[in-house]
């Protein structure tokens, strides 16, 4: 069945247009488009589509709200600089949310002179997906590239590294499917479907690109759609920052 949509103008308070909906869900089902989800890897598809698609119907609905859920899930592009001060415990914490995209980073790694510690997040489970501004590139690769920029950098001399490899729910549903060794990463010698080992081999990919062997790194696993694993890491952290603000303290 062909369905014809109209072009609708919808303000942030208006429900989804309902005539979108059964042409969606049509899509949804086509062995086309879910043969090209399954590649999405290869074009930098976003991985929350299935989690909206799924649930369409309550998106869809005259009174819907987002969840805590469909807010973690969200993304948007960073550009530039993004400055949040918020409380956590004992500590205001001031974040800045830098663009990771290429051609974004030259605004922002001159800015962090003397920070405290400095939070490097990776979706470890983009080991085997595109760069968005380039299809031939690899996510992974090109988070180690810009990790070891920043972990020898001059302007991190004095800041602790804090290493998040997030998206481990990702990580272990497609590494059966998509062993790392498909895509580059040769070196890696343990089970191909075994997450432990497969995420520990990268974060020892990355403390081993930093030379300073005297700063210090935390490397931590999450996934931000955990609320309870998050606020477990973030106490971690946030007791780490404690002691080693004392330390600088007495000395």
């Amino acid at each position: 069945m062909a369905h014809i949509l109209v072009d609708h103008e919808i303000s942030p308070h208006d429900p989804m247009p309902a005539d979108y909906l059964e042409p969606i869900k049509a899509l949804w089902v086509d062995n086309g488009v879910r043969a090209a989800i399954g590649m999405g890897n290869e074009y930098a598809l976003h991985d929350n589509l299935t989690y909206f698609i799924e649930d369409i119907d309550r998106l869809w609905g005259e009174d819907y709200v987002p969840d805590d859920q469909d807010l973690l899930r969200s993304r948007l592009r960073t550009t530039g600089i993004t400055e949040t001060i918020f409380d956590l415990g004992q500590l205001t914490y001031r974040m800045f949310d830098v663009g990771g995209q290429r051609s974004e980073r030259k605004k922002w790694i001159h800015c962090f002179e003397n920070v405290n510690c400095l939070l490097f997040l990776v979706a470890i489970s983009g080991y085997d997906q595109c760069l968005v501004e380039d299809k031939d590139g690899n996510q992974m690769n090109e988070a180690l590239m810009l990790w070891e920029s920043i972990a020898n950098s001059h302007w991190f001399a004095r800041s602790a590294l804090i290493l998040f490899l997030n998206k481990m729910d990702l990580f272990k549903e497609k590494l059966p499917k998509s062993p790392i060794t498909n895509h580059g990463f040769t070196d890696y010698h343990g089970p191909k479907d075994d997450y432990k080992a497969a995420s520990k081999y990268f974060l020892d990919k990355f403390k081993a690109l930093n030379r300073n062997t005297e700063k210090e790194i935390y490397g931590h696993f999450t996934n931000a759609t955990d609320t309870n694993l998050l606020k477990i890491t973030m106490a971690s952290v946030q007791d780490m920052i404690i002691q080693r603000n004392l330390k600088q303290l007495i000395l």
